[in-house]
């Protein structure tokens, strides 16, 4: 008896052992298999949320959103299109405003209720057209640059718009505080907020023309930046950015 109950004890031991989970190396290619699918669905990254496709009337592809997301770093410059927004006839252009994007989807600008925060996703689910520009990579003390020139406009938070587009302002509007965000940093933006007045008449110009002087989010492109992403629906010739012909016939 004593010799049997050694044995049952013997294989119960085993039984036990059995169960002990082997080394990565020694486990089965399924067992694998399953364990890196469920470390990747553990460790997907937090921005696969922001990325929900709402119901949107806004001409964004699915895939215009998901390079946005990708692409864009902090200290980017937004600019954004919409198309069917009363604006558009006072700004024409493929792009109608500009913001500063501060990272972790979070957006300053220049708006008519003042200056103010938002969210990227808001954007992505507003704006018909966007285009990301960004300080080319060989700037000298490229992150400094950047990170003071977010420092400025984050300052600027609840000042008001600046609806007359006066030269020496508090006030800001949209291109305003992302171009004046740069030059306070340090950085030759190559713009200016309001272009010279170069007429006989410009005393007449500069009370009725203001609006026509101001500079106009499109006009980044002239400046000392790179694009670095432009919607589906949008083209670059080289000199400036256009809305496709075939976009509006969609």
């Amino acid at each position: 008896m004593k010799k049997k109950t050694k044995h049952l004890k013997k294989i119960k031991q085993q039984k036990v052992n059995t169960n002990i989970p082997l080394p990565p190396t020694q486990r089965p290619i399924i067992t694998k298999i399953k364990l890196i699918t469920t470390t990747l669905l553990q460790n997907i990254p937090l921005f696969w949320e922001k990325i929900k496709y709402h119901k949107r009337r806004n001409l964004l592809s699915k895939k215009d959103i998901f390079k946005i997301y990708l692409k864009i770093r902090k200290g980017d410059i937004i600019l954004a299109g919409n198309l069917k927004s009363p604006t558009n006839l006072l700004i024409a252009g493929a792009v109608t405003h500009a913001a500063l994007y501060l990272g972790r989807g979070k957006i300053i600008h220049a708006i008519g209720s003042g200056v103010e925060y938002t969210k990227l996703r808001h954007f992505v689910k507003t704006y018909d057209t966007i285009a990301l520009l960004r300080l080319p990579k060989k700037i000298p003390q490229r992150r400094h640059i950047i990170k003071n020139a977010i420092h400025y406009a984050k300052q600027q938070l609840g000042q008001p718009y600046d609806n007359f587009f006066q030269r020496e302002s508090k006030h800001f509007f949209c291109t305003g505080l992302v171009n004046t965000s740069f030059q306070k940093a340090g950085y030759k933006t190559g713009l200016e907020n309001i272009k010279p007045f170069r007429s006989t008449l410009s005393k007449i110009e500069k009370e009725f023309l203001i609006v026509d002087h101001w500079l106009k989010p499109a006009e980044f492109v002239y400046g000392n930046f790179s694009i670095i992403f432009i919607s589906h629906n949008l083209a670059y010739n080289g000199k400036e950015i256009l809305i496709r012909a075939d976009a509006l016939t969609k």
